[in-house]
C-alpha cells in the first residue's frame, strides 16, 4: 500500500505561521525596536494581508443591512492586524540599517494626497449636492495636478522600500541591535 510521507514538523508554512503568531503576541505586537529578518517580514506581511482580504468577498454578497455590521468589524480587523505588520516593517528596515522615517515619509505623502482628495470631495458635495458623477469628475480634475507631481516620487519610493525589504540584513551589529 502506498503511504504518503509524513509531513515535516518544520515545514515552510508551519514556520511562517509560527512567526506570524509570534508577531501577534503581546511582546511583539507593537515592538518597533530591534530587527526582523526577511522571513519574519514576508511571513507577517503576506499572512496579515490574506487575513485582511479574506472577509472582503462576503461583504459584497451579503445584504445591505449586514454590511452595517460587517464593515466596522472588517475595519477593526484591519486596524488590529496593521500594527504588527507596521512594527515588523520598521524592524525590517532596522535590519538593513535604515531608519523607520522612510515609512513615515512614504505614508505622510499618501495621507496628505488622500486628505486633499477628501477635502475636495466634501467641498464639491456642499456645492453640487447629490450628483456623485459630477462631484467625482470635479474632484478628479482638481486632483490631477497634485497626482501628476506626487505619483512618480511615490512610486520610486515604494520600489526602493520594496527592494530594501528584499535585501539581506546587515550581518553585524548596527545601531538597532544584534543581527537576527
Amino acid at each position: 500500500m502506498n503511504e504518503l510521507p509524513p509531513v515535516p514538523t518544520d515545514s515552510f508554512l508551519r514556520r511562517a505561521w509560527s512567526v506570524y503568531k509570534c508577531c501577534l503576541s503581546k511582546e511583539n505586537y507593537a515592538r518597533l525596536s530591534g530587527r526582523a529578518g526577511r522571513f519574519e517580514y514576508w511571513s507577517t506581511t503576506i499572512i496579515g494581508h490574506l487575513f485582511c482580504l479574506l472577509p472582503v468577498p462576503f461583504i459584497f454578497i451579503s445584504p445591505n443591512i449586514l454590511r452595517l455590521i460587517e464593515l466596522p468589524l472588517l475595519l477593526g480587523l484591519i486596524i488590529y492586524l496593521a500594527m504588527p505588520m507596521l512594527a515588523v516593517y520598521v524592524r525590517r528596515l532596522h535590519d538593513v540599517g535604515w531608519s523607520a522615517w522612510w515609512i513615515a515619509i512614504h505614508y505622510a505623502v499618501v495621507c496628505v494626497v488622500y486628505a486633499m482628495g477628501a477635502f475636495h470631495m466634501v467641498e464639491q458635495t456642499i456645492l453640487y449636492g447629490d450628483d456623485i458623477y459630477y462631484i467625482l469628475q470635479n474632484v478628479y480634475e482638481k486632483m490631477q495636478p497634485i497626482l501628476h507631481y506626487t505619483a512618480k516620487p511615490m512610486e520610486i519610493l515604494s520600489i526602493i522600500l520594496l527592494i530594501v525589504t528584499l535585501m539581506p540584513g546587515n550581518p553585524k551589529k548596527n545601531k538597532y541591535g544584534e543581527p537576527v
